[in-house]
């Protein structure tokens, strides 16, 4: 987990408080734009997952890119 568990209370308080004065806006009367959610951040194997994907996204633009360029020449 990448917060603890008060941490994760600690953000339900916040995002509720948010909500409440929210409600009081005229946004909160016509039930637009509500306040967003805190996400809490990534934990090292969701980051080290995303960085390897990003890897192969890099690689597989860099084969299209010299394939490309092999074939207009």
């Amino acid at each position: 987990m990448a917060w603890t568990v008060e941490q994760h209370m600690l953000s339900m308080v916040e995002h509720n408080t948010r909500i409440g004065w929210w409600m009081k806006t005229k946004d909160g009367s016509n039930n637009r734009r509500p306040p967003e959610r805190l996400t809490p951040p990534k934990s090292v194997r969701e980051q080290k997952a995303s960085s390897e994907r990003g890897q192969r996204v890099l690689q597989r633009t860099r084969a299209r890119a010299a394939t490309k360029a092999r074939l207009n020449n």
